[in-house]
């Protein structure tokens, strides 16, 4: 059976059987299969020539340049020579540790176009409950998921795995992903969570002995939580940004601009409050969350959330001040804070979600 999918294969120092697993691979019906040579060593070229002959195309890199760059790359290859006549892409560990039936199980979910016109990813999910499993990666992988929930509000099983198959109209979004490491996975993850996932249980894989371990612990992991946090961050910095705007715009208007006319602090508040909330909304639209549609939607919306987190600090602090009778400065920061990260999680989710 002929099966309309590409294979891509990322692969840095793989194994010997590597080839025996490109050919059962063909065997299963699949044609299109890429691999991706990231920088290997010399002793190991004889293994992606071997796969050049069970019918593979193989695309290499001179330096070694991580798992994300190989993933692009192969995406690129893809969107210039398949794109729009295939399914999509199934990405694949080059251990072979990937079961084949779960790989057809990836097919079979991205073969579905119907089903996979409002979804970004197909993803592997593995069983972390099984002996197997060390306790580090289950909790690992425990962390992940949460630290992906809190900041995006959608939940997943397995936030890390590298079993997954890509929708053939996403592949374009992919190449302009952030990373060139492990990261990258993290990234894709994060940029097509506006369209959602579905998810595909599968056998949690049983790690090649005589294939090389290339993840850093802590490198690695710490480039994976900067990819999750990237956005968070850039909206942090932009908030901070934006607010010192907002002072200085007041300072220059009160101080040269608005001396000889009535109330210059009143004027001078919504003057600068307006230039530097549009300021805001430009960097996180078009910078922060990335995203297109309707640009008078997303401002209204953003002009109704000012308000609203506007009178909701104002009344908050107004209450927790009768209530407690702590210092407002203090009650005010507390709020604030908690309504920054209410902020980010609406801006997010609904104002610059991107279209489906």
């Amino acid at each position: 059976m002929r099966r309309n999918c590409t294979i891509l294969i990322p692969a840095y120092n793989p194994p010997d059987s590597l080839c025996d697993y490109l050919r059962q691979l063909r065997r299963a019906g699949f044609e299109r299969i890429l691999v991706v040579d990231d920088g290997s060593r010399e002793d190991r070229q004889e293994i992606f020539r071997e796969a050049e002959r069970v019918g593979c195309i193989v695309l290499h890199h001179r330096e070694n340049k991580g798992k994300g760059a190989a993933l692009k790359t192969g995406f690129s290859y893809y969107g210039e020579h398949w794109q729009g006549t295939c399914d999509g892409v199934i990405t694949v560990n080059s251990d072979g540790s990937d079961r084949l039936e779960d790989v057809l199980r990836i097919e079979e979910t991205l073969y579905n176009s119907h089903r996979m016109d409002s979804y970004g990813l197909v993803l592997g999910a593995r069983d972390f409950s099984g002996p197997g499993i060390t306790r580090a990666r289950r909790n690992g992988n425990k962390i992940t998921c949460l630290i992906y929930r809190l900041l995006t509000g959608i939940s997943v099983k397995d936030a890390l795995t590298g079993l997954r198959g890509i929708p053939d109209m996403r592949i374009p979004e992919c190449l302009r992903m952030w990373g060139s490491g492990y990261e990258y996975e993290a990234s894709m993850l994060l940029d097509c969570g506006y369209a959602g996932y579905l998810e595909v249980s599968v056998e949690t894989p049983v790690p090649n002995p005589k294939a090389e371990t290339h993840y850093r612990p802590v490198r690695d992991t710490v480039r994976i939580y900067v990819a999750l946090f990237r956005r968070f961050l850039m909206f942090s910095m932009t908030s901070v940004s934006v607010s010192l705007l907002d002072i200085v715009l007041f300072w220059l208007l009160t101080e040269y601009c608005l001396k000889n006319i009535s109330y210059p602090l009143a004027w001078g508040t919504v003057i600068a409050r307006v230039i530097s909330a549009s300021v805001n909304y430009l960097i996180n639209r078009y910078l922060v969350f990335e995203s297109g549609g309707d640009g008078r939607k997303s401002a209204g919306m953003f002009v109704v959330l000012s308000i609203v987190q506007c009178l909701l600090s104002a009344g908050l602090v107004q209450s927790l001040e009768y209530i407690s009778s702590g210092e407002p400065v203090l009650l005010k920061i507390l709020v604030d804070v908690g309504l920054f990260f209410f902020s980010y999680f609406v801006q997010n989710r609904w104002i610059f979600k991107k279209k489906k």
